[in-house]
């Protein structure tokens, strides 16, 4: 994807009759994850740079957001960066990403993005479509500590065994995940982008510990070892692999 157009993809994607979308939760709507792969020295920082002083405060003056910018702490590709834009209103992202394009303060940033050479290797979208269970994404409020999130995406082989993961997650195994510490922030079902089809969801915590040991008494859970088994026997196994990373909240990101 050519750099100075990567989150054209996001205004493509806010229109939903260009892309056949089914109208997603009123209450919710879309989200838009943009993974930036690079390579160890200089791309770091320099992205950063751009992120911190160009890019937020243009989305924040046209309306774009809420947008969280996360740093990988544990997974496959590091260093990466994950930016997740909400989209509630397609109709208003398409306006607000208009917006950051037409101002002149967008191309004098790329410029300096790119003076001197690539900022990052690739970069990865994906467009979700919040599911009925998912509450609105909001940015955080003003003195929020900030902790760690862990995103996780769950792919199912066919759309029959999505389904039945959209039913299990919308009847008994939110609940669990509550009563173990364990509350998402966003909830998605992959439109486009690689995986599908996948359910996924990002988890904030207070610390490493704190999501390892929300994540050992939800194991452990004898309610949870019902609801898995008796999942299994109905429908068999409804998620076919699991892909995990662990991210920190940039300081300059809306969502901590």
């Amino acid at each position: 994807m050519n750099r100075r157009n990567f989150l054209q993809t996001g205004a493509a994607a806010a229109t939903a009759a260009g892309l056949g979308l089914r109208p997603a939760p009123a209450a919710a709507g879309y989200y838009e994850l943009t993974f930036f792969y690079m390579q160890n020295g200089p791309q770091v920082s320099r992205l950063e740079t751009w992120l911190r002083a160009s890019a937020m405060p243009l989305f924040a003056r046209h309306g774009v957001g809420p947008v969280g910018v996360f740093k990988v702490a544990i997974g496959e590709h590091t260093p990466h960066v994950l930016m997740v834009i909400d989209m509630s209103d397609p109709a208003a992202f398409a306006r607000g990403w208009q917006g950051v394009q037409a101002d002149p303060a967008w191309a004098e940033g790329m410029a300096r993005l790119e003076q001197d050479g690539p900022a990052f290797d690739r970069n990865e979208s994906r467009l979700l479509r919040a599911t009925p269970y998912a509450a609105p994404l909001a940015a955080s409020p003003e003195g929020a500590r900030p902790g760690i999130f862990e995103y996780r995406l769950y792919h199912a082989p066919t759309e029959r065994q999505l389904a039945r993961l959209h039913e299990r997650f919308a009847g008994p195994e939110i609940p669990l995940f509550h009563k173990h510490g364990i509350r998402p922030i966003l909830y998605g079902e992959t439109v486009y982008g690689p995986d599908r089809p996948s359910l996924v969801y990002l988890t904030p915590f207070e610390s490493l510990a704190a999501r390892e040991a929300a994540w050992a008494g939800f194991r452990a859970d004898p309610e949870w070892t019902r609801v898995s088994a008796a999942s299994v026997q109905q429908h068999g196994e409804i998620v076919g692999y699991i892909h995990r990373a662990v991210y920190e909240p940039t300081p300059y990101s809306q969502i901590l």
